[in-house]
């Protein structure tokens, strides 16, 4: 079942490939993923390094990848795409556990449970950024290639998990828990080719991200 996702990735993006060569569309933006660095040692991630995806998450979209650069070698199409770190936003379901438990408990205004010191720490980006990078990408319908869309640093568990409780006005704040299980994750996204290109720059900070999901949740907006 995997697999066939990952093999559905690489055909939904071909299909929409063939689709702008019959309707002559070349300024095209792909969401990818920061799954297609893996765990390489090298941190940040740029763009140029080598890529070495450790699921078939990240094989699919590495696949997807390449299959743009032939189209456009061979069609001329300008896909951009977009290598984006994990994002976070209100939303009906949300598919991350970790984020999940960070909203639930904030809206019930419970303690938020971090299992370890809470140090690890990766790329994390507002939905509304992301959105930025995509419509900068259209404005320049010229470009193609790989562009890394996130924060551009690392935010710990302990730095997100105290942003959601400030902006969901949450005062039963964090709880470590030292007999957990902790992953030891340290990775983000450089961000400069794509701030160098087209002015990328994440416009809001944790918290306020974090105070903006709070409001759409008071007002049923999800």
């Amino acid at each position: 079942e995997v697999f066939e996702e990952c093999i559905g990735t690489i055909s939904y993006a071909k299909d929409i490939f063939d689709a702008c060569v019959r309707n002559n569309i070349k300024n095209i933006v792909y969401t990818s993923s920061i799954a297609v660095y893996g765990n390489y040692s090298q941190e940040p991630f740029v763009e140029t390094q080598r890529c070495d995806p450790i699921n078939v998450y990240g094989i699919g979209k590495l696949a997807s990848e390449k299959m743009a650069r032939y189209y456009h070698e061979q069609f001329g199409l300008n896909v951009k795409s977009l290598r984006v770190s994990p994002g976070f936003g209100a939303r009906k379901n949300v598919v991350r556990p970790f984020l999940k438990m960070l909203e639930e408990n904030c809206l019930k205004r419970e303690p938020v449970t971090i299992f370890g010191t809470g140090e690890t720490a990766q790329d994390y980006v507002y939905v509304r950024d992301v959105c930025q990078g995509i419509v900068l990408a259209l404005k320049h319908p010229d470009d193609f290639g790989e562009f890394n869309i996130g924060i551009g640093r690392l935010v710990s568990i302990n730095e997100l998990a105290n942003a959601y409780c400030a902006g969901f006005e949450n005062s039963a704040g964090i709880v470590n828990v030292k007999e957990g299980k902790e992953l030891k994750i340290h990775c983000s996204l450089s961000i400069e080719k794509a701030r160098n290109a087209w002015g990328y720059e994440p416009k809001y900070t944790l918290v306020e991200a974090c105070k903006e999901m709070y409001e759409i949740y008071k007002k049923g907006a999800v």
